[in-house]
């Protein structure tokens, strides 16, 4: 476990911030990354954020995975596939649920980060890992089944 949360500190959270960083430039905000802290421009100003557990969508990660391996007479091929194609789409959710918040407070100075970031992105991201999570639950269960209606014989 520790060498994942070390792991998950440096070089995933590293990964994030220059991400987020570069993508700010490419907004026009100036925006630099060290580690995994981003430091980006509010009006004339340098803000700092440091890029951690709660910004890393581990937590939805951990809570979709829950979801879709304890889904009953689902392959383990589509699970895995299901998994996978999840994970990307809470990883570039929850990038964008990152940039959002700092180029909002950047556009908007006068409004806290916080405020951004509890009041828009907390409830941004539980909206994003849940629509992943129907689509899941849609893809395997309604449209393309495989369990088999065993009364039908």
């Amino acid at each position: 476990a520790y060498f994942f949360i070390h792991f998950l500190d440096r070089e995933y959270h590293g990964f994030v911030a220059g991400v987020v960083a570069s993508t700010l430039e490419a907004l026009g905000v100036r925006s630099e990354a060290e580690g995994n802290v981003v430091a980006y421009t509010v009006e004339e100003r340098w803000a700092a954020v440091r890029i951690g557990w709660e910004c890393s969508a581990a937590l939805c990660i951990i809570v979709y995975t829950g979801l879709v391996s304890g889904l009953p007479g689902v392959k383990l091929k589509k699970r895995v596939l299901g998994l996978t194609l999840g994970y990307a789409a809470i990883f570039l959710g929850n990038l964008a649920r990152i940039v959002l918040i700092l180029y909002l407070n950047h556009l908007f100075p006068n409004l806290s980060y916080m405020l951004l970031h509890d009041l828009f992105g907390r409830p941004l991201s539980f909206l994003w890992m849940t629509a992943v999570s129907f689509a899941w639950f849609y893809h395997a269960l309604i449209k393309a089944p495989e369990v088999k209606d065993s009364s039908a014989q």
